[in-house]
C-alpha cells in the first residue's frame, strides 16, 4: 500500500469496469461478431475473447482462429477494448502474440 494513503484513499480513486466474455469454442464467429457489437452497444467498453485450438467438448463444436475473429471484432465495433483472455502460446508465435 501507498505510504500515506488510506485503503479506502485507493479504493475511492479506482472504479470496476465490467466486459463481455467472447467463448470462441462455443459459439460461430459471426455470432461472436454480434454478440459483441450488443455488448458495447449496451454499455459494456471492454470484451474478452478465448483462444482455443479445439473445443473442449465435442458439443461447442467451434475453433476459429481467434486473432482472425479479433480483426472482425474489431472493425465492427466503435471504442470497445477487445483482447484474447487466453492464448495458446505453444502454438502462436510472439510476434502475433504481441501485437
Amino acid at each position: 500500500m501507498s505510504e500515506g494513503r488510506s485503503l479506502s484513499d485507493i479504493s475511492a480513486t479506482r472504479s470496476v469496469r465490467l466486459g463481455w466474455w467472447l467463448s470462441s469454442e462455443e459459439h460461430d464467429p459471426r455470432d461472436l461478431v454480434q454478440q459483441c457489437v450488443a455488448a458495447e452497444a449496451a454499455g459494456f467498453e471492454t470484451a474478452m475473447i478465448s483462444d482455443h485450438l479445439q473445443p473442449w467438448v465435442s458439443h461447442q463444436g467451434h475453433a476459429a482462429h481467434v486473432w482472425t475473429v479479433l480483426g472482425a471484432l474489431l472493425n465492427a465495433t466503435d471504442a470497445m477494448q477487445i483482447g484474447a483472455g487466453v492464448t495458446a502460446m505453444v502454438r502462436r508465435h510472439c510476434s502475433v502474440v504481441n501485437s
